[in-house]
């Protein structure tokens, strides 16, 4: 009976160790395939990194321009506030002028 005993001991440990081995097999796939899955991603993040990086560069250029383009504007009007209100007091004057020489009646 300790014969028997002990054969069905060592058969169930060798179907166990079967079995582990088979869990560890598949395991092992299952972690290759995870790795090769992580280190594409790992990939294309550093290539989104670097892409990143030159949009956020351009983004940066684009911004100068118009911050420059926004206060070129901004000059211009104020120069042509300039100048409309100088025409305005120009124009004012003339009239007064051709009314005080009667080309215009008041």
């Amino acid at each position: 009976m300790d014969r028997e005993l002990k054969e069905m001991l060592e058969s169930m440990d060798s179907k166990f160790d079967n079995r582990m081995k088979a869990m560890d097999s598949r395991f092992n796939n299952k972690l290759e395939s995870m790795d090769e899955k992580l280190n594409t991603i790992q990939k294309e993040l550093a290539n989104n990194k670097e892409e990143m990086k030159v949009m956020n560069y351009k983004l940066d250029r684009h911004t100068e321009k118009i911050e420059n383009l926004d206060l070129r504007l901004r000059n211009a009007e104020a120069n042509i506030r300039k100048d409309v209100r100088k025409l305005s007091d120009e124009n004012e004057t003339i009239i007064e002028v051709l009314r005080q020489r009667d080309f215009l009646s008041r």
